[in-house]
């Protein structure tokens, strides 16, 4: 009885640990370079914590979460520029982190590599292709950004 148990118990967190999961459509990394208008290593300079209906203003509030009181507003220098140099956001976004919100959870002081679209609306999310890292010369992150050069090369 208490083995039965058990394994419903560790079977209802599987099922709600995976439905709190960050869902993105599957896209390969080249698709999401040629999807983004802009794609930078920059580090994070600063974050501020700002209500939700700052954006109200904005043509694309229709699409924010309603429920979501609040977004973070993101202060950022370019270390290098991939793809679109002329369509760098003043600052970027992102909704607090929280399970399955797709978000990073940007900090100061840390580098990310951001992919940003026009529909981004300048939220950077991890189903977009963006991401962070410690250290810039690792194993994972260095043959990433010399995949990026390379292609950035071939933009018009």
């Amino acid at each position: 009885m208490k083995l039965t148990r058990y394994i419903v118990s560790i079977f209802a967190l599987l099922l709600a640990t995976s439905a709190l999961a960050c869902s993105c459509k599957e896209n390969s990394e080249e698709d999401l370079f040629r999807q983004a208008e802009y794609i930078a290593h920059i580090r994070v300079t600063g974050t501020m914590l700002r209500p939700i209906k700052d954006l109200y203003k904005e043509s694309y509030y229709d699409e924010v979460k309603e429920d979501t009181p609040e977004y973070i507003s993101i202060s950022f220098d370019e270390i290098e520029v991939f793809k679109g140099p002329n369509n760098r956001p003043e600052n970027l976004r992102e909704f607090p982190f929280g399970p399955g919100n797709c978000m990073l959870g940007l900090q100061a002081g840390i580098e990310y590599v951001v992919y940003q679209t026009k529909a981004s609306t300048n939220f950077v999310t991890f189903c977009s292709g963006s991401f962070g890292f410690f250290n810039r010369e690792g194993t994972e992150v260095l043959p990433k950004l010399k995949k990026l050069r390379k292609w950035a090369k071939s933009v018009p």
